[in-house]
Parts: C-alpha cells; sequence; structure tokens
C-alpha cells in the first residue's frame, strides 16, 4: 500500500509538471498520454475520498501503457552505444583521473 501512494504522488508530481510546463496544457491533458496520465492516478484518490469504491485500482493497469513512452527513447539507443565505447576506450585515462582526484 506504502509503495501504491509513493507511485500515484510521483506520477502526480509529473503529471502536474507536464501541465506546468506545457505550451498548451488543455492540449496535453486532452492527448492519448495526458488521459492515460489521468487515469492512472484518479482511482487511487478516488478510493480515498469515496468508500467502497476499492475495485477502481483495477484501473491502474494503465500505469502499464505509460511505459510505452521508453519506446520513443529507442530511437536514441545508437547514441547510447557510441557514449558507452566512447567511455570504455577512455577507461584507463577516467581510472588515473578519478584516483588522482579521490
Amino acid at each position: 500500500m506504502v509503495l501504491e501512494w509513493g507511485f500515484t504522488f510521483l506520477f502526480t508530481l509529473e503529471y502536474v509538471a507536464r501541465l506546468w510546463v506545457a505550451r498548451k496544457p488543455f492540449r496535453y491533458m486532452t492527448s492519448f498520454f495526458g488521459v492515460i496520465d489521468l487515469l492512472s492516478i484518479l482511482p487511487t484518490y478516488i478510493s480515498l475520498l469515496l468508500p467502497g469504491t476499492h475495485y477502481l485500482l483495477t484501473i491502474r493497469i494503465l500505469r502499464v501503457i505509460r511505459v510505452f513512452r521508453i519506446f520513443k527513447l529507442a530511437g536514441h539507443l545508437k547514441e547510447s552505444h557510441m557514449i558507452v565505447a566512447a567511455l570504455y576506450a577512455s577507461r584507463k585515462k577516467l581510472t588515473v583521473f578519478l584516483t588522482t582526484v579521490l
């Protein structure tokens, strides 16, 4: 239950932050991901306010849909491999530097 509220709090903060920084907040609210974000946090708050509505928590599966946002990052995967390769190639220099600093 503590994790449930923790995640709900984090998702709520993220949702509010997205509304705050959006140029057109209403457009974000009515977008696919905006609706999913809202529907993923509402059941927890509704169950707090209205007793007997705990069955609404089954809607929290919508949070899984938020994971699909991560798939948008797949386009940057090649660049991350390049960074890892560069760090690996300079590992000796980085080790000497970090040892000196520490």
